[in-house]
């Protein structure tokens, strides 16, 4: 075999790699887009699972509820001063998950606002749906403890009666 031979099939190779990379990508964006509300769906039940046990095992979280207003808005929120406010949201369009944290410990206005956490929609190597904060790819348990942290945590510093 030449050069000719061995440089022509040395680039169909090549090529053909592309292309089978460019189908996986096309692949990994159709099941971001079909599966993101499934995902949500999924990361909304591992929180309410969450906030359910521990508002059984903390007194001072007793009053914490989860409220689910539509398909793309969570909540999770304790029910009296000190409180803490996490806001979940699906943005369809981009993609993007995002969480904000709010402390309040009197009155209407947070004392506190963190900048917000944000998560995309993505598919791992196995092109399962999952979160990514583009370093780290996350199944809806582990964004759920993330988000909890937080939250829990607070608790930690709030006197019960």
């Amino acid at each position: 075999m030449g050069l000719a031979e061995r440089k022509a099939e040395e680039i169909k190779r090549i090529r053909d790699q592309q292309s089978s990379l460019r189908e996986w990508h096309r692949e990994r964006i159709q099941i971001v887009r079909s599966h993101a509300p499934s995902l949500f769906d999924s990361l909304a039940e591992c929180i309410t699972d969450e906030v359910d046990r521990f508002s059984k095992l903390e007194k001072s979280a007793q009053g914490l509820r989860v409220n689910r207003s539509d398909a793309n808005h969570l909540q999770v929120e304790s029910d009296r001063f000190p409180k803490i406010k996490l806001n979940v949201s699906n943005d369809s369009t981009t993609n993007t998950l995002t969480a904000e944290f709010d402390e309040y410990h009197s009155g209407l206005w947070p004392k506190t606002r963190p900048k917000p956490i944000r998560f995309k929609f993505s598919a791992d190597e196995r092109l399962e749906p999952c979160f990514t904060d583009g370093r780290t790819e996350f199944h809806p348990q582990e964004v759920a403890e993330i988000l909890l942290e937080k939250v829990f945590s607070f608790f930690g510093y709030v006197q019960s009666d």
